[in-house]
């Protein structure tokens, strides 16, 4: 049985999708027979059935360190596995595993979720690039594979190390989800929110965390030139700030826009609301500078929902393959959003045969479903991940 080793430091939903990505994938994973275990120093969202001393059939184990001495309790785990498997080349744990790894004679790859995207490189430029050039360029240039979620993630990411070993392959997600969500009722899930139903306003859908590079400005200037055509909508914006001033920004920016009273900000939601906002939303909207995989993309289309987002997201080929609307621009790489797609005309005028004709919503919905579950196959995704680690069992014998 092939045996895996997660390392990711910090496992919290809040902090951003790679939490999700690892806890999905280790689930995958154990589900499709790999013995897998997940180290990690914070392990806040981690469920409660891998934190037991016999995790059930199937179920990956989670293994606690302490980040003062990680080593002491991780080294007998990478001597124990087949391959370790890092997350994000800025973790200050990641070159320590590695050196670890090569005295083990394990094999270890990385994910970099997005972290050598363009956009991503140039913010904090001149730190990252001298810890780059310090340190996590070995790490890269070490590992078994360089992993990326898509093809355009990998152009960007392979400016920054010297070998070839790149596998292209998508995040794993749960179907169960999507399945569920087929003709249940969502607004008993939505009881605890602060909206209500109008059945003659259609409703716009953002989910993620709110900071400024994913574009909440122009989704809520583009609702204001809506509503000068004579268009009204209704603005669900969900998902933590990046800090609280930030919120307040866009609270007054709603207002000054004239469309207060149809913006709802609906703050961290998780499971069946999470879940129930995708099943009665009508678009869901993501006008993004950069997203790596960008799991509310894709859990919104496997839900049935038309979506609109950017070349900014790496993803953005196959979402356009689904149906998604996909504004054009190279994205910018400050937090000035000055490129075409993130001018808030380019959304609205987008967004309008959608909104003129219910039907064409509900036939680029099905469609889109119906894509993300043969993109997203878990057996198949499962067995790409798995052959990329055999791959590189390979190559070390």
């Amino acid at each position: 049985m092939l045996r895996c080793l997660h390392i990711l430091s910090s496992v919290n939903l809040e902090a951003g999708g790679v939490a999700r990505c690892v806890i999905d994938l280790c689930q995958g994973l154990a589900q499709h027979g790999v013995d897998t275990t997940l180290a990690t120093a914070e392990p806040d969202d981690v469920p409660q059935t891998w934190q037991t001393t016999h995790p059930p059939a199937h179920t990956p184990r989670c293994v606690v360190y302490d980040p003062a001495a990680p080593l002491d309790t991780l080294a007998p785990f990478i001597a124990d596995h087949d391959a370790v498997h890092l997350h994000v080349p800025w973790d200050r744990l990641n070159p320590a595993v590695a050196d670890a790894c090569t005295r083990a004679h394990t094999p270890y790859a990385i994910s970099v979720h997005g972290m050598l995207d363009d956009w991503s490189m140039a913010q904090k430029p001149l730190k990252k690039r001298t810890y780059w050039w310090l340190t996590a360029r070995k790490l890269l240039n070490q590992a078994a594979f360089v992993h990326t979620t898509a093809r355009a993630e990998a152009d960007q990411a392979q400016q920054w190390f010297d070998h070839d070993r790149v596998v292209v392959a998508p995040l794993l997600m749960d179907p169960e989800p999507f399945r569920r969500a087929a003709d249940v009722d969502p607004w008993p899930d939505l009881a605890g929110l602060d909206i209500k139903p109008d059945p003659a306003t259609p409703r716009f859908l953002f989910l993620s965390r709110l900071h400024p590079k994913k574009g909440v400005e122009r989704l809520i200037e583009a609702a204001a030139d809506l509503k000068q055509r004579k268009i009204d909508v209704e603005l669900w914006i969900a998902g933590p700030p990046h800090e609280p001033a930030y919120l307040d920004q866009l609270n007054r920016l709603a207002d000054q826009q004239g469309v207060a009273d149809r913006t709802r900000f609906l703050g961290m939601v998780r499971g069946d609301t999470k879940w129930a906002l995708y099943r009665a939303a009508d678009v869901f909207v993501l006008p993004t500078q950069q997203e790596n995989f960008g799991l509310v993309l894709v859990e919104a289309m496997g839900s049935g929902l038309p979506v609109l987002t950017t070349t900014g997201v790496d993803i953005w080929r196959e979402l356009e393959a689904g149906g998604a609307k996909v504004l054009g621009g190279k994205p910018t790489p400050t937090n000035d959003i000055t490129q075409d797609w993130t001018d808030p005309d380019p959304i609205a005028l987008a967004l309008q045969p959608w909104l003129a004709d219910p039907d064409l919503r509900r036939r680029v919905g099905t469609a889109g479903r119906e894509y993300v579950r043969r993109w997203l196959d878990p057996q198949s995704v499962v067995e790409q991940y798995i052959a990329a680690y055999e791959n590189a069992l390979g190559d070390r014998s």
